[in-house]
């Protein structure tokens, strides 16, 4: 959107000028709330984009209450906003399957293109694990990967993406110290550690296209785009039971799913995708395929078209 756009007015000149058949919006503050209130007068059929899941886990009240009552209180506070409104979400659900599927909700999964072609990757004698997450986040279990590959003998490079810690946050630039000292004490003989923070997009593809192994620790992460990337630059991956990244990492195969309250589920299938190079290229191939099926932007499209039946204009 023009950046000179700043009153309702502007809005409605814009939107005119546009003459949209669909609407998805996911920002309704300011000025953005009178998008909707154009389309709905003209009766454009509309929806909210949002990162809550198209099927809510009922155990999810038990375990992690908190995540299922700002899912209840998100909707509520769109529904007094906005009036009957119907949601597309790219998170299926978050960890287990759901059990409950809110109304007048459509799963449509993340477009991503495959960067990775699914010729054979021969095994490296010293192999590369990249993990993208903001380490100054404890949440993010960083030091997992670090305890895991501790112990590990054999010849590791282990990159750690992510953000550095905002300034005012003491917590946040405690554990990143925290985690450096333990990255340390690591033999670096043997396991090579490097921190990166705030890398483009052209430094982040080149660690990936370099890596082996792509591992994502964290907890209650409900929607992560990072596994998928890995999966397009053709990685095997290694992500926690309890986030919104499983429905699509799962159908590779269960190796890249640990039990998310057990370090020892994580360690163990770590080690595997380590030690086991058949393996490793066994879900490399099946994450490319569905990265190519699954997640294709033309997938993406016709799911985006089918909502109202729309067809395209033309072929381009």
């Amino acid at each position: 959107m023009e950046h000179g756009i700043t009153s309702a007015e502007d809005v409605r000149s814009f939107f005119n000028q546009l003459e949209p058949d669909l609407l998805i919006q996911r920002d309704f503050g300011g000025v953005f709330h009178n998008f909707w209130t154009c389309a709905k007068s003209k009766d454009i059929p509309s929806y909210v984009y949002d990162q809550n899941p198209a099927q809510v886990p009922l155990l999810d009240l038990l375990v992690r209450p908190l995540r299922v009552i700002r899912f209840g209180r998100d909707s509520l506070r769109l529904r007094l906003k906005l009036g009957s409104y119907r949601r597309i979400t790219p998170v299926e659900y978050w960890g287990s399957p759901g059990r409950w599927v809110p109304r007048n909700t459509t799963y449509i999964p993340f477009p991503m293109e495959a960067k990775a072609q699914p010729v054979f990757a021969a095994p490296r004698e010293k192999l590369s694990v990249l993990t993208v997450a903001k380490h100054g986040q404890k949440r993010k279990r960083v030091h997992w990967l670090l305890r895991s590959l501790a112990g590990y003998n054999n010849p590791i490079q282990l990159d750690i993406v992510g953000s550095s810690p905002p300034s005012n946050s003491r917590g946040r630039h405690a554990w990143d110290r925290k985690l450096r000292l333990a990255a340390s004490r690591i033999n670096p003989t043997v396991i090579s550690v490097v921190f990166h923070n705030d890398l483009n997009e052209e430094e982040l593809s080149q660690l990936y296209s370099q890596a082996d192994v792509f591992v994502l620790p964290a907890k209650r992460e409900m929607i992560a785009i990072s596994p998928l990337e890995a999966m397009a630059w053709g990685l095997p991956v290694l992500v926690s039971s309890d986030g919104g990244a499983v429905p699509y990492v799962s159908p590779t195969g269960k190796t890249e799913v640990f039990r998310s309250r057990s370090f020892f589920s994580f360690n163990k299938k770590l080690l595997v995708l380590l030690q086991d190079s058949r393996l490793r290229e066994t879900v490399r191939l099946k994450g490319l395929e569905a990265v190519s099926s699954t997640h294709s932007y033309s997938s993406f499209v016709s799911k985006i078209l089918e909502l109202h039946e729309l067809r395209p204009l033309s072929s381009s």
